[in-house]
């Protein structure tokens, strides 16, 4: 996720993420990642004196499966938004092989950057200024967004989550962002984020090695580091994109985190196999450097990998 997912405590109807607002953290975005956690974060309008409540996009409107778009901008079925936003879904849904929810996704779409900072800093005067956040209560799931140069990333970020959300609860923290950076690329990259590529590749060369428990200890994004998300979504691309059966053992785990309110740990139910998938995580991201430069640590080499450099 770009920077920020609040999660205010014993209020479990309201979740909250977000894009960033310049390009502090593409590159670099995840560093500023954190969890904000304040009495009051979500509440309600503030006004100054003088000044009305900017209000919600509301003059155009479109639906589909599912997904609900108003914006400021004319807006019709035939938009690529709504058609992107319809694939996505069914690529969640199929994926992962969810259940339709009844529970659209909201998203407002505002015309410009000051129009969408102007309300925001109206309705959550909270929260931080971000590119796009997504807020969910028990009473909706929106997304608020802004014509501009990531409108698509951010889209796809944030109404991931809000896909996963209609239909899920209870998902760690890693995985939630780890699943949604994994659907953040467009279609024809096949889910491959060459940001994470690159500082994985990079972090791997300097001997670093993945580990899943110590990720699913995170509970709160201000303990996240930017080489969490990167490591989040290698689990993920890595099991998801598996023909060992890593891929079905994962969906069954994010079930059982719909129905069990205390799921067990993803390490606990992989655990006889858990050295050989971060093995596995070790070559995916080796596979995917396109310089093929990748220094594996000698911990992970295997036979036939002679010809591979590593780090003692």
């Amino acid at each position: 996720m770009d920077a920020y997912l609040l999660r205010k405590p014993r209020r479990p109807g309201i979740f909250v993420s977000a894009q960033s607002a310049v390009g502090v953290l593409r590159k670099g975005r995840l560093a500023a990642a954190g969890l904000l956690i304040a009495t009051g974060l979500l509440s309600g309008c503030a006004t100054h004196r003088g000044q009305s409540l900017a209000e919600l996009p509301a003059k155009h409107s479109v639906r589909a499966e599912r997904i609900v778009i108003h914006s400021d901008s004319p807006i019709d079925q035939k938009s690529p938004i709504l058609t992107e936003l319809a694939e996505l879904r069914h690529d969640i849904m199929s994926t992962l092989n969810l259940q339709e929810s009844k529970r659209p996704v909201i998203v407002y779409l505002f015309r410009d950057q000051q129009r969408y900072a102007d309300y925001m800093r109206q309705k959550y005067p909270n929260l931080p200024s971000r590119r796009a956040f997504f807020v969910g209560t028990t009473s909706e799931l929106a997304v608020y967004a802004y014509h501009g140069d990531n409108l698509a990333n951010d889209l796809r970020h944030e109404y991931t989550h809000g896909v996963l959300h209609s239909s899920l609860k209870n998902l760690p923290l890693w995985l939630d962002e780890g699943l949604a950076e994994y659907f953040e690329p467009p279609r024809d990259v096949h889910h491959v984020n060459d940001e994470h590529v690159s500082r994985l590749t990079a972090a791997i060369q300097g001997g670093w090695e993945p580990d899943l428990q110590r990720l699913e200890q995170l509970t709160g994004v201000a303990e996240m580091q930017a080489m969490d998300y990167h490591e989040a979504w290698a689990w993920v691309y890595t099991m998801l994109q598996s023909d060992n059966g890593d891929a079905s053992l994962l969906v069954d785990y994010i079930h059982s985190c719909k129905t069990d309110p205390s799921p067990k740990r993803l390490s606990q139910a992989v655990a006889s196999t858990l050295n050989t998938g971060k093995t596995r995580l070790i070559d995916k991201v080796a596979a995917l450097d396109p310089a093929g430069s990748t220094v594996v640590p000698a911990a992970f080499r295997r036979p036939g990998d002679e010809g591979r450099a590593f780090v003692e």
